[in-house]
């Protein structure tokens, strides 16, 4: 029977760095969830049409995506110093 740490993610250009590569790979993967989670809630296709117009529809989805995050966290926040408290 395998176990999962049988099967070791190597960087097959310098296995000797697998700590550095396996910062590198858990960031990306922070990346990927992000671009999924905005792409979920506001869609997967911008409505701009000039390059300018784009760049800012993006940039507004991000800033409503940080914006939604901080709102969660901090219902989140109440929710358990009630659960505490009470």
């Amino acid at each position: 029977m395998c176990r999962r740490s049988d099967f070791v993610i190597r960087d097959p250009r310098n296995p000797y760095k697998h700590d550095e590569f396996l910062a590198h790979h858990h960031q990306r993967s922070n990346v990927e969830s992000t671009f999924s989670a905005i792409k979920r809630k506001f869609g997967d296709s911008i409505r701009s049409r000039t390059p300018a117009a784009m760049a800012n529809e993006v940039l507004c989805e991000l800033v409503c995506h940080n914006l939604c995050c901080v709102i969660l966290s901090q219902c989140e926040l109440v929710l358990r110093q009630t659960r505490t408290d009470g």
